[in-house]
Parts: C-alpha cells; structure tokens; sequence
C-alpha cells in the first residue's frame, strides 16, 4: 500500500547508476532501493533483484599523470625519491563480497553497587548481579573475492558504505581494465564473516557463561573496485606500487627484483546477477503506480491490488483495526502470522502476556534499529487479542508503504523470538528456529505523534520511536 506523502531522502551512502527504460536516462538508486521515479521523463520504475548475489563495479577516475603525481606525492612524503622512469600500469578490477546482515549479540557482565547507609555513607560492601545485555544491530562486512595479490586489502573498511556503483557489464568495465575471477564461494565468504564476528566475542571477557555474537538474515553482493598495479625500474630493481582507482591513495610499495605485473592473469568472465528495470504500472488498468517502496499498491484508478513478492502464506484480505476519530492518523502496516502447534505455544509463552495471544505480529515497515523492531514486534504481538479487525477496501492516502516484505519479515520474525528466548533464560544456545506461519495478513493500525513517539490511535498503549522509522 503506497504511503500518504513521500519523504524526501537525502543523498548518501551505498548507490547504484542505471538507465530509464523510457528515456535512457541516468537513475541512482540506494541499494535497498526498488521503486523510483525518473528525473528526466516522469516514468515510475521498478527495480528487480536477481535471485542470485548481483555485482557492481567501481570506475576509476584517475588517469596517468595523476597516476604519477599521487605517487610522487607519497614518495615525497616518505623521504624518498620521486619516479623518475615510465611508469608501467596493470588496470585492474578486484572483486569482494560485500555483506550486509542482523547480528544478534549477547554479553554477561557483573554489575557491582555500592551498599550505602540513610546518611549516603559507603558500607564497605558491595552487591554483585549478573546481566545479560543482548541486543540486534545491522552488521556489514566487506572479505576479498579474488585470488590473493600482494598489496591489495583484504577488505573495503567502512568505505563500502559511501560508494556509487555501476551494475556489472561488459559495457561497464572501463578500457585497459580487466576483471579478476571470483574463486572464493559465497558460503565460504559468508562462513568468514560469521567467524569474524563470533571471534569478536572473545575479545569481550564474559564475566560468566559465554558472550555469542551471531548473524542472521545475510544479503550478498559482489562489488569490484579498480586497482591500479604500477611499476618502476631502477639501479635498485624494481619498484611496485598498489594505487586505489577511485582516491588515487598509494595503499602499498615495495621492492623487487623482476616484474610480475604482466604474471596476474585475466581468468574466465563470470555471469552474475543482473538488476532488471521496468515500468511499474497497475497490471490492471496500466496507471503509474506511486514511486515508493512497498511490496503492496493499491491502484487508485481501479484499486486493484499489487504485490510485488509471491508468497504462499499471505493471503488477499487486507485487515485494518480503525477508529473513526483516527481520520488522520497515519496507517502502519504489519504483518500478522498466525501460528499452529509448536510455534503457537511457543508464542504464547513468550508474547502471549494476560490475552494469551497466539499470533506474531511484525512490523512491515523498516526501523533503523533492530531492538526497536523487536519491541514493537513484543507490544504487538501482545495486543493482537484486544483489536477489533475488519478487511480494508478500496484506496487509503492515509496508509504508509509496506516496506518490509513477508519473506525478510518471516525471517526476522525467527530472530526476534531467538531474542526473546535468550533474554528469558538470560543465555543463547544459539541458532533461530524458522517460524513456520499458516497463513500471513496485513493488517493496518492507526498510529499519532504524541512527543517523541508513535501511539496506537485504538489501545493507547502501543508505541514506538518516531525516529526509528527509516526513511
């Protein structure tokens, strides 16, 4: 369902260029972008994934002479002296994985207070409590895709967050570029980054038991930055130099004793995910659908609805819980899962509170903090019995986008009750069991601002931070 009004987002951070179909034109897209509007000919566009982990490319904009001056500029400030031969380049295309996932954190520390008299005097004694802190954050890794080449990182560092990338094409690699092969699988880059984070656990001492650090939900893609391998000759041999496309940054130099540019080798192209962009019109009536993300539109020429994702448990009937004096209110959309056997006791003991509910209720729009979502998935779960449903019909400007679709929301769903599980036990025995739903609604509540919260326009009891909502 599109949202009342689109809220201007600012630019930053992780984008990707593609063309309009309609004009030709150059679109930039956030990386969880997948409806936009084109700036040039107005035409509304859809994004489609690939099923497999798409790739990107990273041109370079450094050229020969500032190829030398950046070196030179090193040198100089290293005491040595500047290039004086031909410099000879290998251009090249490095891959990594970038991986972007939910990682769920547990740490056991002893909390110590000081006993005090009524007149503030210390006791001389302490009191000792164990606390379990366990939180879900977003987790983003960066681990080399290619075979190891002296001087090139391992990983991208934060600055994979803040690139502007070209889907991967022939037409995209620049001239004098070549692309290194993918040798390293995703399941075993994926298996890296885990490791890594759990190896974090072990840098914080757990006071008691064992801290975990676990990811959930991983998103994959392949990102290729230009490497610019350089070399000089001298009375000295051979100088090399690992030179960043982008930044022009000397990342590494040493010396040798022969040439081994010409040695790297080229290896076979690999086929990878393709984005895909199309016009995203009503299939209906054919009218432009409104340029905001969501994974349900209702079309408000013929209101016909439109999911962008298949799902088997979702079902057509679109519930609302409204209140009359709730008329302009926004409309926030959750995903309420009903549950059988195990799953349906085991929300009850967890979420159920004193109405014994039996169904999960996930928000289905983004939160920019993961502990938010799983407090609000708490609350909610916890009110399902007190709403007074009925199905929604027709067009509503007042209903805010569907952002998160039934599949992730699944997903996370079993890591929220993974959460809940180790915050009643005060440990985590690791893994989130899926949650199996029978069927899947969406359902619509009213929500006002009061201060710096949300509150549920019908119990006046459920809320959540207004600047949690990820625009």
């Amino acid at each position: 369902m599109q949202t009342a009004a689109a809220t201007a987002k600012k630019k930053q951070g992780f984008f990707i260029e593609v063309g309009c179909p309609g004009c030709g034109g150059a679109l930039e897209l956030k990386d969880d972008f997948f409806v936009l509007g084109c700036n040039h000919c107005g035409s509304v566009l859809r994004i489609t994934m690939p099923a497999v982990p798409p790739a990107y490319v990273v041109r370079s904009g450094i050229d020969h002479r500032e190829l030398r001056f950046r070196i030179d500029r090193h040198l100089k400030e290293n005491g040595l002296p500047l290039t004086s031969s031909q410099l000879h380049v290998k251009r090249i295309y490095y891959p990594y994985w970038k991986i972007d996932a939910v990682v769920l954190k547990v740490r056991n520390r002893i909390e110590s207070r000081e006993i005090t008299g009524e007149d503030g005097e210390s006791q001389g004694e302490t009191i000792d409590t164990r606390k379990t802190d366990i939180s879900l954050s977003p987790y983003t890794m960066t681990l080399a895709a290619g075979d190891e080449v002296d001087g090139v990182p391992a990983m991208l560092g934060l600055r994979s967050q803040y690139l502007k990338l070209l889907p991967y094409s022939v037409d995209n690699v620049q001239d004098d570029f070549h692309a290194m092969p993918v040798i390293r699988p995703w399941e075993t880059a994926f298996e890296s980054a885990s490791s890594s984070a759990r190896g974090t656990s072990m840098i914080e001492l757990a006071a008691f038991g064992r801290n975990t650090t676990e990811l959930f939900m991983p998103r994959a893609s392949i990102v290729y930055m230009p490497i610019l391998l350089t070399e000089t000759y001298g009375p000295g041999g051979v100088t090399r130099y690992v030179v960043d496309g982008v930044t022009g940054r000397v990342l590494n130099h040493e010396q040798r004793q022969e040439r081994e540019v010409e040695r790297l080798e080229q290896g076979q192209q690999i086929e990878f995910g393709k984005l895909g962009v199309d016009f995203h019109r009503c299939g209906n009536c054919g009218v432009d659908l409104p340029p905001v993300q969501s994974y349900i539109y209702v079309c408000s020429n013929c209101f016909h609805v439109t999911y962008l994702e298949h799902h088997e448990q979702v079902t057509r009937e679109i519930l609302v819980a409204d209140d009359p004096g709730a008329a302009n209110d926004g409309l926030y959309p959750f995903w309420a899962m009903s549950l059988d056997g195990e799953d349906q006791a085991a929300v009850k003991r967890l979420f159920g509170g004193i109405y014994d509910s039996d169904v999960l209720v996930v928000p289905a729009f983004r939160m920019s903090n993961f502990e938010s979502v799983y407090r609000l998935t708490r609350r909610m779960s916890s009110a399902w019995p007190k709403l007074s449903l009925a199905e929604m019909s027709g067009f509503d400007r007042r209903a805010v986008a569907a952002t998160l679709g039934p599949t992730e929301a699944q997903v996370l769903a079993g890591v929220v009750v993974a959460r809940e599980r180790a915050a009643r036990r005060n440990q985590y025995d690791g893994g989130a069991e899926p949650v199996r739903p029978r069927r899947i609604n969406l359902m619509y509540l009213p929500f006002h601002p009061q201060s710096y919260f949300m509150v549920d326009s019908v119990l006046q009891t459920v809320t959540f931070e207004k600047n949690q909502i990820s625009q």
